[in-house]
């Protein structure tokens, strides 16, 4: 009998792209990808509210270029990264703000986790959130901590990736729905 080749598996460098571009020794292979890790998490972390799609990170030489996909990017360059809970008021908007204030201090953040590099961050808008997988799992978990019924909320996300244009979808939730 022949050798079963995983179809998903054999296809996954055609189909998709690697989240980190870089190359390192043996002893610098282990620090880089957890400084990748750490930046991942932080940006997770910091961008909770800004429909962060994914984060690719590139290194060439002594410059890390993180490049952030995101629905919401006004909120990444205002600054304003978590919104206000029910019982705390609207901040004051500050019209002597910087433009781009956000990305100075995300900036600034990295630095201190990604040590001795010069940083170049790249915002890259998500023109159909639809459609992108990562961001409609989220918005069905959104929806689902808001108390609304599952069915309807999976339903809501097919209809409306299948009208901007997806050409199917599957939505799998597991786990006490009711």
């Amino acid at each position: 009998m022949g050798q079963k080749v995983n179809p998903i598996g054999f296809r996954l460098p055609v189909t998709k792209d690697w989240k980190s571009r870089w190359f390192a020794r043996k002893a610098q292979f282990g620090p880089l990808l957890q400084e990748d890790l750490r930046i991942r998490e932080y940006l997770a972390e910091k961008l909770k509210d800004a429909s962060v799609s994914r984060v690719n990170i590139e290194r060439f030489g002594p410059r890390l270029r993180v490049t952030i996909y995101t629905s919401r990017p006004a909120i990444v360059v205002s600054g304003n990264f978590t919104r206000p809970t029910v019982r705390e008021e609207r901040p004051q908007r500050r019209f002597d703000a910087k433009k781009g204030a956000g990305l100075e201090i995300l900036k600034n953040e990295m630095a201190q986790i990604a040590k001795e590099k010069e940083i170049l961050l790249e915002l890259k808008e998500v023109r159909t959130p639809e459609v992108d997988a990562q961001l409609v799992a989220e918005n069905v978990a959104q929806q689902l901590v808001r108390r609304v019924a599952f069915r309807r909320a999976m339903k809501r996300a097919i209809q409306t990736a299948m009208e901007r244009g997806a050409d199917g979808i599957r939505i799998r939730c597991s786990g006490r729905l009711n």
